[in-house]
C-alpha cells in the first residue's frame, strides 16, 4: 500500500505541475494574443498562432522542472544515505567474529593482514592493540601499536582512545613514569572534557602521594 501511495502522489504532482505549467502559460498566450489582436497589431490567424504557443512552451517548462526536481531529490538522497564518493567506515566483522569465539591469535593475524594492506587503517591498528594487550598477554606489542597510531596523524576520537589505552597500559604494568607522562599528555589534550578532568585528578594524587 505504501508503495502504491507513494507512486499515486508522484503521479498527482506531475499532474499538478504540467496542468499549473500548460494553464498558466495558455492563459497568458491568450491575454497577449487577445490584446496583440484588439491593438490591431497583429490578425485573428496571428492570434491564434500566440495562444497555441502557449500549452507548448507551458509542456517545456514543465518537463524541465520536473527534471530539475528529479535530479535535485536524488542529489539529496545520495548525500543522506552516504552514497557517491562519500567513504563508509570499514567493517571488521570477520576479525570480530573470530574474536568473539575466542580465537584471538586468529584474529590478530587477520588485523595485521588488514593493516599491511591499508596502512592507515588505524582503527584496525587499534583493535589489533586491544587484542594484544587483553588477550594475547603482550602489553609491549600494544604500546608499540598504540604509539604507532599516534605517529600516523589520527582523528581527535582515535588519539582519545590511544591516550586512554595508554594510560591504562602503563598502570597496569607498572610504569609510574609513563603513566604520569600520559596523564599530563592527556589532561592538557583533552582538559575541557570529564575524561580530561579525571586525568588531571589522578596526576594530581599521584604527585601528592610521591610527596
Amino acid at each position: 500500500m505504501s508503495r502504491l501511495s507513494e507512486h499515486l502522489g508522484e503521479r498527482y504532482l506531475m499532474m499538478l505541475t504540467v496542468g499549473l505549467c500548460v494553464g498558466s502559460l495558455t492563459a497568458m498566450a491568450a491575454a497577449v494574443g487577445f490584446f496583440l489582436y484588439w491593438k490591431g497589431q497583429i490578425s485573428l490567424l496571428g492570434g491564434a498562432g500566440i495562444l497555441l504557443l502557449g500549452p507548448l512552451i507551458g509542456l517545456g517548462l514543465a518537463a524541465l522542472v520536473l527534471r530539475v526536481s528529479a535530479a535535485a531529490g536524488h542529489g539529496l538522497v545520495r548525500a543522506m544515505t552516504g552514497a557517491g564518493n562519500i567513504k563508509r567506515s570499514p567493517t571488521y566483522s570477520y576479525e570480530q567474529s573470530l574474536a568473539a569465539r575466542g580465537k584471538y591469535a586468529e584474529a590478530a593475524e587477520a588485523y595485521r593482514l588488514r593493516v599491511a594492506d591499508r596502512p592507515n587503517d588505524l582503527d584496525a591498528r587499534l583493535a589489533l592493540a586491544s587484542l594484544c594487550r587483553d588477550h594475547l598477554d603482550d602489553p609491549a606489542a600494544a604500546e608499540r601499536i598504540y604509539l604507532e597510531v599516534r605517529e600516523l596523524g589520527p582523528s581527535s576520537r582515535q588519539e582519545f582512545a590511544v591516550g586512554n589505552a595508554l594510560i591504562d597500559l602503563y598502570h597496569a604494568t607498572g610504569q609510574a613514569g609513563r603513566e604520569l607522562t600520559e596523564l599530563a599528555r592527556f589532561a592538557g589534550r583533552f582538559g575541557d572534557t570529564e575524561a580530561g578532568a579525571r586525568a588531571r585528578a589522578a596526576l594530581q594524587r599521584i604527585k601528592t602521594e610521591k610527596g
